[in-house]
């Protein structure tokens, strides 16, 4: 994100970037992981994938379903959570309804619980073609998620590009589909994956983290 200071020509020691913070006890919850599949029918044997973020154009959900229709045909086992509001969701929902994927491809609208929601997920996914810090991927990241995501904004600064999950090119559905079956395939790789994403936000998204930097911050502008 600071690169777009960087091409203003704003020199780089004026320059201080301070992450987001996130912890669980921030984040909504209701109902147990098992709650979440069975409100919206989704089968205990199904992996389960999530696009959580408002249904409009620059987050690129059309881009996750057209890779995600490809995805079903070879790993019927799966099913996805479009979780959000916005004004794609008709467009979203006539696309499902021409690939015939009503049934494995779930419209939640807005969720108030998204702690059980991102329990319940196997792998967080961001399709944007424009993103600030996504914090999607960190709050799915923290229950050891595993994320996919696009190399835009603030994603590379969270995905860690194979260590806590895969990045590919926005507008790139054949790309995102080789992505998500790579891990759904290698269950080896999405433990490792899940036990390195927990791990990586605990140290660098931490509240505590966020305070320290923001002290910091300030008693060199005092000084």
């Amino acid at each position: 994100l600071a690169s777009k200071l960087y091409a203003l020509k704003i020199p780089q020691e004026k320059i201080r970037v301070i992450y987001n913070a996130v912890f669980e006890d921030g984040i909504p919850k209701l109902n147990p992981p098992l709650e979440v599949r069975k409100e919206f029918r989704i089968p205990i044997e199904d992996k389960l994938l999530g696009v959580i973020g408002r249904l409009s154009p620059e987050k690129g959900q059309i881009f996750f379903l057209q890779a995600f229709s490809k995805l079903a045909e070879n790993y019927p086992q799966v099913t996805a959570l479009i979780v959000g509001e916005g004004p794609d969701e008709k467009k979203l929902k006539e696309y499902c309804a021409s690939k015939r994927l009503e049934s494995k491809v779930v419209f939640t609208g807005y969720q108030k619980d998204i702690t059980s929601i991102y329990k319940s997920l196997d792998l967080v996914i961001l399709p944007s073609l424009s993103e600030g810090m996504p914090n999607a991927a960190l709050e799915g990241m923290l229950f050891g998620k595993p994320a996919i995501g696009t190399r835009v904004g603030g994603i590379p600064e969270v995905v860690i590009d194979q260590k806590t999950g895969i990045l590919v090119p926005e507008e790139d559905p054949d790309s995102l589909f080789k992505a998500m079956l790579e891990l759904l395939e290698d269950r080896n790789k999405m433990r490792i994956f899940s036990d390195n994403s927990r791990k990586y936000v605990l140290e660098n998204f931490s509240l505590e983290k966020r305070v320290k930097n923001l002290m910091e911050l300030y008693w060199e502008l005092l000084a």
